[in-house]
């Protein structure tokens, strides 16, 4: 005759995605959340990025990588960095420091785009590619934001502008 005897129980529940269930201890790591925020610019069609990342814990954050993957035929603007404009890629590369948990932090990147005639969309989506400790609630590592490229109306209309 065989027994189990179980001495201890101990649980920890890695989320894959949403929050953690009522109760559960989440493993160890940095849960950080993306957001992409854009704006258009003043008289040639590009746009402002805004890529915020907020630490929800439970670890600090080393370190991070996120990557906006931008509408083809992007080109760089002045004052692009701190993120980092790659016209092979139609990206912008943002490299984030140390974040304690609960803090979150900004950085900007400007692009400019060879569009067709308007209306055009101009989408881009932000990814966190790589990040110190691991994610463990990767779901919220991504966002998009949805512009549009257009003509305002009026009796002189200005040049076509990106909207966002």
């Amino acid at each position: 005759m065989s027994r189990a005897v179980v001495a201890g129980v101990s649980t920890a529940v890695l989320v894959v995605s949403g929050g953690a269930p009522a109760g559960a201890r989440v493993l160890d790591g940095a849960d950080l959340a993306v957001d992409l925020a854009a704006t258009g610019t003043l008289l040639l069609p590009g746009a402002n990025y805004q890529v915020t990342v907020t630490n929800n814990g439970p670890s600090a954050l080393t370190s991070a990588t996120v990557v906006v993957a931008l509408h083809p035929g992007a080109y760089s603007g002045p004052g692009s960095p701190p993120c980092v404009f790659s016209a092979a890629a139609d990206t912008l590369t943002c490299s984030f420091g140390p974040l304690s948990a609960g803090g979150s932090a900004t950085l900007t990147g400007t692009v400019f785009f060879s569009l067709p005639s308007p209306p055009t969309p101009v989408d881009a989506t932000a990814t966190r590619t790589a990040g110190v400790p691991p994610d463990p609630v990767p779901g919220n590592d991504t966002d998009t934001v949805h512009c549009v490229y257009k003509r305002d109306s009026g009796i002189f209309p200005p040049p076509p502008t990106v909207r966002c």
